[in-house]
């Protein structure tokens, strides 16, 4: 950063010499220099397009046909950082800004583009440091993205999803926005708002970079269809093998290598960057993985007791690069000869992702001459090799893309997904013009928006995204009709198509799904049509949405569904629902509804006298409202210790006994519990058992990050300890139990950092030794 440079080893010597070798500056403008939330890595996918991410440090670059994209964020280095960061404007700056496509990207985000840097694309965005993407033979994108607290993850970017980090204007923080009751995961990926993608596998705190899939290795079969995830701050490269379920995927994660088996971590953020005991265990740092022409399977790595926070432990600066292959096989890589068509045919097969780039490159150029060889690869029995020829014959010459027009209509879901997108990308190019019409396109795509598939569906969708409504009314009727009414993906997809157009289709959408009208009708949405309509929420979806929140006949989530509907209207019919539902409603439903309307009283809603009307109404007054004193006491020294406890045998019916009465109002473990504390699903099974009991005998010794607390004193001198869910004012805390409270800044007398845990020790819960042994015992099942 600012530069995304082009370097051209002329020569072929290795070696770069300015009279010989080129240096190009291709894109500039990426803001972050001396920065990790900057630029990121370059990779080709199967359409011969480069992918390149970039963190949440903000952007303004104009591509090689002038177009000009401004990403901003609410994002800003931390304060207690030591390195020297350079920004040629704050990430702020531009939050909310809209690029030369007509839409607002903000945060981190994935740029597809043409080498020469023409035809640029933003196909994610509002990620907090997105490090790597890999793009399968098919054109599914996977890649992996770090966290605030303990919420990184890996995913399946859904073409131009929104990835929910900070909001959709770019202004706050998903702190800012987090909903009582929400866990971490949830609100920082905002999981319960329209308008955001599927987060995929959270797996709590970390640090990923380096992600590639395997196609084809010399591991063997048994490793095809692998998606590998480098995570250093967990000292692991996981492994996931994408199962498609519905529009998207399911990922079941598990170490592929490790040097750390017990979880045991330490000189990473999310524990707070200790590690006094410098272990081997935690200093493998694995930083990037990579098939190569060979096969094998590459991962680089760094020895380091240190990682993030922008610091090093290891004067050595030291690392190294394993090769992973099948035990007692010594795999070679190919001669690569790109001068005809079967040595190109020979490359397209390679396990290397920019073996088959070139590859892709020399077919292109052979043109006509490559269709024979490409119609034959389409019918050997690798379905990578099968997909990577229907990318090439869509590219090469008008026969091919004829072939693969007839491929829209094969037996195969996935052949018809990969059809499609080379289809769609030769009509945006309008390459072979004639050949496909934008007109022939459509009425193509509304056919296929009745497929049986819904990852077909899916990619429908997504290609409606900027054209008018007037020549895709049908297209998504049909897409509507046959929505599950329960995958998120699919339901995302449907919502990034109508971008723009969202009262059009759902007007249209609800005359085709629905057949009862006014109050009473409202109440009985199909589920199908209520979160499409929860997805699109209109102005014109207000009311409904309104009668279905107030209703006692509707569960408690369907009613909360509804009144984050209302919330997403920026406008007074918005305002006016939200304020009838907190004067009409009761507990959970209330505190939502009121949740929302201090959220945007001074905000997206303060031009519409909410502050006076929740005066008027007697819901909210700062001047009026009555604290709850919540105070967690220092602990004394601990009366027994960690061999007290790891000696004894567990019971694991009087730990779950013990769990529900003392531990479940903080804590959840499976379907059990509030998480108003640290989610413990899977994590006793990973620690070892002095662990576990030193977390519950001296919680202050490692406060998980994302939980540290904070005392506030207001002007009567009462003391609330808590976590701050909300800065805005009223200030939101929530303590001990889920109390969560509202406090006007104006009768804030101090806040500071409380310096020990929210939770109270084993001695101050009245725990025994035994019960620690029962509860672990317990937890260890969840």
């Amino acid at each position: 950063a600012p530069d995304l440079i082009v370097y051209t080893d002329v020569d072929r010597n290795g070696r770069f010499d300015p009279a010989v070798d080129k240096r190009e500056v291709l894109l500039t403008g990426f803001n972050g220099r001396n920065h990790d939330h900057a630029l990121h890595s370059v990779t080709v996918g199967p359409d011969g397009r480069w992918y390149f991410s970039h963190g949440n440090c903000s952007a303004h670059f104009t591509d090689r046909e002038g177009k000009t994209f401004r990403i901003g964020s609410v994002y800003e280095p931390h304060a207690n950082n030591a390195a020297p960061f350079i920004y040629s404007w704050k990430p702020a700056e531009l939050a909310g800004a809209s690029s030369d496509d007509g839409h607002v990207y903000v945060g981190g985000f994935t740029v597809r583009m043409k080498p020469d840097a023409t035809g640029v694309e933003i196909i994610g965005h509002n990620y907090r440091n997105s490090y790597e993407q890999t793009v399968t033979s098919y054109g599914d994108v996977f890649q992996n993205d770090n966290d605030d607290p303990p919420a990184c993850r890996t995913s399946f970017l859904l073409e131009f999803g929104n990835a929910g980090f900070c909001s959709f204007d770019g202004k706050r923080s998903w702190g800012a926005d987090r909903r009582p009751g929400q866990s971490i995961p949830v609100a920082e990926w905002r999981q319960e708002d329209p308008g955001t993608m599927p987060s995929g596998d959270v797996y709590g705190g970390g640090s990923p970079t380096g992600i590639t899939f395997v196609e084809e290795s010399a591991l063997g079969d048994k490793y095809r269809g692998l998606l590998l995830s480098c995570e250093p701050g967990r000292n692991v490269v996981f492994g996931y093998y994408p199962k498609p379920v519905g529009a998207g995927y399911e990922l079941n994660r598990f170490d592929f290598v490790t040097s750390n088996r017990e979880g045991d971590f330490a000189g990473t953020d999310f524990k707070g960057g200790r590690n006094e005991a410098r272990t081997l265990k935690t200093m493998f740092r694995p930083s990037d993985v990579g098939l190569g022409a060979d096969g094998a399977v590459y991962v680089a790595d760094w020895f380091d007791a240190r990682v993030g926070g922008h610091a090093d432990w290891d004067d050595s600066t030291s690392g190294t690069i394993y090769r992973i292959t099948r035990k007692g096989t010594h795999p070679k890589a190919p001669k690569l000869d790109l001068s005809s068509v079967d040595g190109a045919i020979a490359a397209l097969e390679s396990p290397a992702v920019n073996v088959r780039g070139a590859a892709f490159y020399a077919l292109q150029r052979f043109g006509p001459q490559a269709v024979p060889a490409l119609n034959k690869l389409l019918h050997v029995s690798n379905p990578y090799f099968r997909a990577r020829a229907v990318w090439a014959l869509a590219q090469v010459s008008p026969k091919g893309l004829d072939t693969v027009q007839g491929l829209l209509r094969d037996h195969d879901a996935a052949t018809r997904v990969v059809a499609f997108r080379a289809v769609r990308r030769a009509v945006e190019e309008q390459r072979f013009a004639g050949k496909v019409s934008r007109a022939g396109f459509l009425a193509t795509s509304l056919k296929l928006a009745s497929d049986p598939s819904p990852a077909v569906r899916r990619e429908v969708a997504l290609s409606l995204r900027d054209l008018p409504f007037s020549d895709t009314r049908a297209h998504f009727v049909a897409l509507a009709k046959g929505f599950d009414g329960k995958d998120r993906t699919y339901l995302e997809a449907f919502g990034t198509g109508a971008a723009g157009k969202e009262a059009e289709v759902y007007e249209a959408v609800q005359a085709a799904l629905t057949d009862r009208t006014g109050t009473i009708g409202v109440l009985f949405w199909s589920p199908a049509f209520a979160n499409l309509a929860w997805r699109l929420h209109p102005e014109a979806s207000v009311a409904g949405f309104k009668a279905r929140a107030l209703t006692t006949a509707l569960p408690d989530s369907v009613r909360k569904a509804a009144t984050t509907a209302i919330g997403y209207n920026d406008n007074a019919a918005g305002a006016a629902a939200m304020l009838e539902i907190a004067a009409k409603t009761d507990k959970s439903i209330k505190a939502e509804a009121l949740w929302w309307l201090l959220n945007r009283k001074d905000s997206t809603w303060k031009e519409f006298g909410v502050n006076e009307a929740l005066k008027a109404r007697g819901i909210y007054n700062p001047d009026s409202v009555e604290l709850t004193e919540a105070t967690v006491p220092a602990a004394e020294a601990p009366k027994f210790s960690m061999a007290d406890v790891i000696k004894l045998s567990g019971d694991v019916k009087r730990g779950a006994d013990r769990f529900q009465s003392i531990c479940a109002s903080c804590h959840r473990a499976g379907d059990i519990g509030a998480e108003y504390a640290p989610n413990l699903t899977g994590w006793a099974r990973r620690q070892t058992a002095e662990v576990f009991a030193n977390s519950v005998i001296n919680p202050s010794a490692d406060i998980a990050s994302g939980f540290a607390g904070t005392e506030i004193r207001t002007k009567e001198d009462v003391v609330i300890d808590g976590l701050v869910l909300s800065e805005g004012d009223p200030l939101i805390i929530q303590s001990a139990g889920g109390l969560t409270q509202t406090v006007p800044k104006a009768r804030i007398a101090s806040r500071k950092a409380l310096g020990r845990s929210l939770m109270l020790s084993a001695d101050q819960l009245g725990l025994t030794p035994q019960d620690l042994a029962d509860l672990a015992a317990y937890l260890r099942t969840r």
